[in-house]
């Protein structure tokens, strides 16, 4: 990934809110127009911290599923510390929700790459017994 749109990710992921925009040129793009699912609060085995992290993270994923907030971002925005959001990182790790990818940009700085995995969230939640 090139370092100027590396730049224009982090800046959006930043400024993130429901929707984005990408301005590429004189191309305007709406990403990730679809709202979170709601059923994410009835997985059973994630905190509320953890929840609140995947919702975030969906409402700033690009269209691929892909977010790149920092720590401190997501520190922030959650009104959490940092090592309270790498707990939550770590439980949606483990049910398969998000895949975290350690990256280097052109410049040699470090940054996280989310992807979300959406279609994971069906397998999470209790069945209705019969």
């Amino acid at each position: 990934m090139g370092t100027m749109v590396y730049n224009r990710i982090e800046r959006l992921s930043n400024n993130c809110a429901r929707y984005l925009f990408f301005v590429e040129e004189d191309q305007v793009m709406m990403i990730n127009e679809s709202p979170p699912p709601n059923s994410i609060i009835d997985v059973p085995e994630l905190s509320a911290y953890a929840k609140l992290l995947y919702i975030y993270l969906f409402l700033c994923a690009d269209s691929s599923g892909q977010a790149f907030p920092s720590d401190e971002l997501l520190s922030e925005k959650l009104s959490a510390s940092v090592r309270t959001v790498k707990q939550a990182v770590r439980e949606l790790k483990k049910v398969e929700l998000v895949t975290v990818d350690r990256l280097k940009d052109g410049e040699g700085n470090f940054f996280y790459r989310y992807t979300i995995n959406p279609e994971k969230l069906d397998d999470l939640l209790p069945k209705e017994e019969d």
